[in-house]
C-alpha cells in the first residue's frame, strides 16, 4: 500500500515494528519515516548493520521473521504495514549519512520510554525519525 502521508495507524505499526525488531535481537541504528525520491509516497526506512554484513534479502527475512511477535502499543490495530511500506538501508548508504549527519541531536528512543517520550519524535526536512543511533 503506497502512503500518500503517515497516518497515526502507521506511525504506531511503524513503532511497533521497531519494538518487536528490538525484542528479537535485530539491530536497528535508525528508523524514520521518509518520502521516495520526488514522489508522495512515505515509506519506512530502517538502517541496520545487518544489510551491509549479510545484504538486504537477510535482513528482511529476519524482519517477516518477527511479523507474528509484533504486539500493537494502542491495543487495538492489526499490523497492516505492507512490505512496500519499508525499506531497509545499511550504514553505508548515503540516506542513513545524511539523516545521521542532518539530525546529530536525535536521541536514540527505547520500547520501554515509548509512552512518555513519544511526542519527542523529530520532524526533519520531510522525514520523521522515530530512532538514530551511531
Amino acid at each position: 500500500m503506497k502512503l500518500a502521508f503517515i497516518t497515526e495507524r502507521a506511525f504506531v505499526q511503524g513503532w511497533d515494528l521497531l519494538v518487536a525488531l528490538e525484542a528479537e535481537g535485530f539491530p536497528v541504528k535508525a528508523a524514520f519515516w521518509s518520502r521516495v525520491g520526488e514522489g508522495e509516497e512515505w515509506r519506512l526506512f530502517i538502517a541496520s548493520p545487518i544489510v551491509d554484513e549479510q545484504g538486504p534479502l537477510k535482513a528482511y527475512q529476519m524482519i517477516q521473521s518477527v511479523f507474528p511477535n509484533i504486539k500493537s502499543s494502542n491495543g487495538l490495530t492489526v499490523f497492516k504495514l505492507a512490505w512496500d511500506d519499508i525499506s531497509v538501508i545499511g550504514l553505508k548508504s548515503e540516506l542513513f549519512k545524511q539523516v545521521k549527519t542532518e539530525a546529530p541531536w536525535a536521541i536514540k528512543k527505547t520500547s520501554k520510554k515509548l509512552s512518555s517520550e513519544i511526542k519527542d519524535l523529530s520532524f526533519l526536512a520531510e522525514k520523521l525519525i522515530y530512532k538514530l543511533g551511531s
